[in-house]
């Protein structure tokens, strides 16, 4: 009796313990489901919080696209400054501002939401600034030739479609380019970048010469306008260093090397290279909506020109004491030669300036305002002189589009842009300018120091398309 007991106490016993583990086991088994539950809940949360998160920069980008078209339909003039919208889309809706800044910026400031104020909701801002095309972005650009000479600088790049001709102490900070003809460097005559030519001399056959104590710090290399160089002569594309002259790079040509000087780099001839292409001059549009009406001058209209514009700009300029600012646009009715021409003697730029004209240009003397910390002096000519005629650099009345003469000392504080897409550019005697030239051809004489200034690489009406994107960030919303 005693043993029996005994088992069924054990037996007791051990159901005791099987119920505590099955309890246990049960509030593990439900601890895991909660976790799990909880897990999966915050998964879908996060891939919800994801997904929003996304999809509210898609929502932003819409608002952004909406003011690049509204910009573009308005030509920019906006209604109000800043001009604020909003708007829905199927994943969310946006607020955007366009503010307009000075010389034609455009900073646009959009805020996407996806269940903006709900839970799960997303936020993101985007900032895009838009600008006139980028345009300007070499010290001279010539449609045909580019000619130096007597000590000028240029900090820069120089294009030329046809020639380069840098003469008796021109210094170039930086490249040469001439597109389908030759480079001639003279007397002294310093180019520290590159030199690249696409044509030759025709009777000396020579596409790039150095004179005596002339140098090519960067690389020299005399290409063919063909692909191929097929049917190109080789003894037309020789490169040749006088004494004293020197190539601190390499040298390849379609041609040979005739060196009575130094290359310190290493030496390709009958390589057939391919020139580079040449380059359109920028198109120019004048639009009045371009410009600030308040400080808008029209002598004559695009469709209306005046026979007494170049009369009513000079006698306005008088008034001013040849102190200005603004824009001017001087429309004159047949402008055959020089005898009507802008006069800009002695005239100091005292802010933002822009002269669009189709008259010829003369400029003795032009300054800026002493405490001018930025202004830009843009000068537009289309005046296309009569067939057969010349410019000269040194005859003042000679048929220049655009002639700048003695001193014409614009200081750093003002950068200048000028442009003449069907007719030559002359500087002489000591010109001081910071930005760049833009012309059917330039010649340049006596001691011009010119540096470029990219305040000047993108101007309103410039190019061919109005406004495009120079910056595009995210910032904290």
């Amino acid at each position: 009796m005693i043993r029996i007991r005994a088992a069924l106490d054990l037996r007791r016993d051990e159901s005791g313990v099987a119920m505590i583990i099955a309890v246990v086991l049960s509030a593990v088994v439900g601890t895991l489901a909660v976790l799990m539950l909880t897990v999966g809940v915050h998964t879908d949360q996060a891939t919800a919080r994801g997904r929003h998160f996304t999809q509210s920069l898609h929502v932003a980008e819409s608002g952004i696209e909406e003011a690049i078209a509204l910009i573009e339909e308005l030509e920019g003039q906006l209604v109000a400054n800043p001009t604020t919208f909003s708007s829905t889309t199927e994943l969310g809706d946006y607020d955007v501002t366009i503010t307009k800044q000075s010389r034609n910026r455009f900073l646009i400031e959009a805020v996407g939401g996806v269940r903006r104020g709900r839970q799960l909701g997303a936020e993101r801002k985007i900032q895009v600034l838009m600008a006139p095309p980028l345009v300007f972005d070499k010290a001279l650009f010539s449609y045909t030739t580019v000619e130096t000479k007597n000590n000028d600088i240029i900090d820069g790049d120089v294009w030329a479609n046809h020639n380069v001709i840098l003469a008796l102490g021109t210094n170039v900070l930086g490249s040469a380019v001439a597109a389908t003809g030759y480079i001639s460097l003279q007397g002294g005559a310093v180019v520290e970048g590159d030199a690249w030519s696409g044509g030759f001399r025709a009777g000396v056959r020579e596409a790039i010469a150095l004179e005596n104590n002339a140098r090519i710090d960067g690389d020299a290399t005399a290409s063919v306008v063909n692909v191929a160089c097929v049917g190109a002569d080789n003894a037309d594309y020789k490169i040749r260093i006088n004494g004293g002259g020197l190539i601190g790079g390499n040298v390849k040509t379609w041609g040979t090397v005739n060196n009575a000087g130094t290359i310190l780099g290493g030496i390709q001839q009958n390589l057939c290279t391919s020139a580079p292409p040449t380059e359109e001059l920028p198109t120019f549009t004048y639009s009045a909506s371009n410009y600030d009406p308040a400080t808008l001058h029209e002598f004559g209209t695009p469709g209306t020109p005046s026979s007494t514009a170049v009369a009513d700009f000079q006698s306005y300029l008088s008034g001013q004491g040849n102190s200005i600012s603004g824009t001017f646009y001087v429309n004159q009715a047949d402008p055959v030669n020089q005898s009507v021409r802008i006069d800009l003697t002695g005239v100091t730029i005292t802010g933002d300036t822009t002269i669009v004209t189709n008259t010829p240009v003369f400029t003795n003397g032009v300054t800026d305002a002493p405490g001018l910390t930025d202004a830009i002096f843009t000068l537009v000519s289309t005046y296309q002189p009569p067939a057969g005629s010349t410019c000269d650099v040194n005859q003042d009345n000679s048929e220049c589009s655009i002639h700048l003469k003695n001193d014409f000392s614009i200081s750093g504080s003002t950068a200048v842009a000028v442009y003449s897409p069907f007719g030559p550019v002359a500087v002489k005697n000591n010109a001081e300018q910071f930005g760049a030239i833009y012309a059917d051809s330039i010649q340049v004489k006596n001691n011009q120091n010119l540096t470029y200034d990219a305040r000047v690489d993108r101007i309103v009406g410039f190019g061919v398309v109005t406004y495009e994107i120079v910056e595009w960030q995210e910032v904290v919303a």
